[in-house]
């Protein structure tokens, strides 16, 4: 009887554990390069203080503390099309994520959020591209500013190639994804 008790109540739990959906996320950089391929469904969730202190160019607005946020996010929004939403440091969007796919939403949570964002903002460079798979980050540079470049990726917890991917480094890259910011 004891064992199908521990049966029963174990199932349940997995049953439950399963049946929420895991939110997939996309880094701040991965964005960038989706931006500037495709018209994407942007979705900033900060407050109109933090909007004003600056946002993602082709972005849309729903402030998460707003007792109407469901109503205001979805009149913007294409229940067909993917929704990428960021906030600060990407507790906000991670909830809002939450919100919007319980409705059926398809949604991408930006890792690190618009802290995350002005950290990528590097003067004079372009074209950046990203190889997941072989670890990867490339660009093109207009201005010889090599070293800043390499400062501000290291700083992100992505070491130039040659060097080691340290325990440091993999840990400023979770830790940056987490929070939304590394200061150094």
């Amino acid at each position: 009887m004891k064992n199908i008790f521990s049966f029963l109540l174990m199932s349940f739990f997995f049953i439950n554990c399963n049946s929420q959906q895991e939110i997939k996320s996309i880094s701040t950089l991965e964005l960038k390069v989706l931006l500037e391929k495709e018209n994407v469904q942007l979705l900033d969730v900060r407050t109109s203080e933090e909007i004003e202190q600056g946002f993602i160019k082709t972005a849309k607005f729903a402030d998460f503390f707003d007792t109407d946020f469901y109503t205001n996010a979805t009149t913007q929004l294409d229940i067909n099309k993917p929704v990428y939403l960021y906030c600060r440091s990407g507790n906000r969007s991670s909830k809002s994520a939450k919100i919007l796919q319980e409705k059926g939403y398809q949604v991408y949570d930006v890792l690190g959020g618009y802290n995350k964002w002005k950290q990528l903002s590097i003067e004079n460079i372009d074209d950046v591209r990203i190889d997941i798979e072989k670890s990867i980050v490339s660009f093109t540079s207009v201005k010889d500013n090599l070293a800043d470049v390499k400062e501000k990726l290291s700083k992100l917890g992505y070491p130039e190639v040659g060097n080691k991917n340290t325990v440091l480094h993999k840990a400023k890259s979770f830790v940056s994804c987490a929070v939304g910011r590394i200061d150094s």
